[in-house]
């Protein structure tokens, strides 16, 4: 049960880290440089995540 509990927290962190892949490309992001940059750390912190996730 809690190997299910954690498959799922990466599942949301992998939907998340999609989520401002797509974010930090919109045009109305990039013209916000306060926040591209947040979605631009966020996005590196995420990486390492969805990498490891993608090999279960």
């Amino acid at each position: 049960m809690a190997k299910n509990l954690i498959l799922d927290k990466l599942k949301d962190v992998q939907t998340r880290y999609e989520e401002v892949q797509k974010l930090i490309v919109a045009p109305d992001v990039v013209s916000d440089m306060k926040r591209y940059i947040s979605l631009n750390k966020e996005y590196k912190n995420l990486t390492p995540i969805s990498v490891a996730y993608k090999k279960i």
